[in-house]
């Protein structure tokens, strides 16, 4: 499973959900501009795509690709272009077509690209104000990989700073048509009301795909990869179970 992180987050965001996923190798690599990858522009989704097709071909062709916000965003256009390389596409509150508000705010209010801490133990405390305690495991990996010493010695996060904006902008573009009609689970975050996955988007969705989109919405919050794990865990498992050669037979012996 090739897992694409959101904006401003890095792929260890996703060691919960690879640790309560059986007989799956979970690939979650830092997108460019963020943690251990090239920080380098363009931050476009041309050039994700471009960077992560080849680790796609090495992974082969049973691969499920995920993507979380952002991520989903990517995920849908990496099937988009190579539709034959993926067997099942899991989009976790893909940020879609998003409001022009909601960017400016997410932007303005909740962007970590200009904070800085004195040291580990700050940066802790600070960022686990308004997590919930399912959360905070994923809070200390955050201070434990995606934080760099500043010359002056202080932390702040392993970022592009120019990035987010432009990423922004690109989440507020429309759902493009894809030839992408294989299986493909969107979960939605409920506790958002539509923030991220609207009514529209959910219909363009269900135009393209038909029954080979399940739509599940989920009591959760957007960050569900790291407040929930284990809620997350369960339906990936039960979806890519699903796919397995050996559960298609039997389905198709019972009908």
């Amino acid at each position: 499973m090739l897992c694409l992180h959101g904006i401003e987050a890095h792929g260890v965001r996703f060691l919960g959900l690879a640790q309560r996923l059986e007989r799956v190798q979970v690939v979650a690599p830092d997108l460019r501009g963020h943690g251990r990858s090239p920080m380098e522009g363009p931050w476009t989704i041309d050039q994700h795509v471009r960077d992560l097709l080849p680790l796609l071909e090495s992974l082969g062709p049973r691969t499920v690709v995920l993507g979380h916000s952002y991520g989903g965003l990517i995920a849908w256009e990496l099937a988009r272009r190579a539709a034959d390389r993926i067997s099942g596409l899991v989009l976790v509150d893909p940020a879609i077509a998003v409001g022009a508000e909601l960017a400016r705010i997410s932007m303005e209010q909740f962007s970590v690209i200009d904070r800085h801490w004195a040291d580990e133990s700050v940066a802790l405390r600070e960022l686990s104000v308004g997590r919930p305690a399912s959360a905070l495991w994923s809070v200390a990996l955050d201070v434990a990989v995606s934080l760099k010493r500043d010359a002056d010695g202080s932390l702040r996060p392993m970022l592009a700073p120019r990035a987010p904006r432009a990423r922004w902008a690109q989440m507020q573009e429309q759902l493009r048509p894809s030839e992408w009609h294989g299986p493909t689970l969107l979960l939605e975050a409920g506790r958002e009301n539509g923030l991220y996955v609207s009514p529209q988007v959910v219909t363009a969705m269900r135009a393209g795909l038909a029954d080979s989109l399940d739509h599940v919405v989920i009591d959760a919050g957007h960050a569900i990869p790291s407040d929930h794990p284990e809620l997350l865990a369960q339906h990936v498992g039960a979806f890519v179970a699903a796919l397995s050669p050996t559960r298609r037979r039997l389905d198709a012996t019972r009908s």
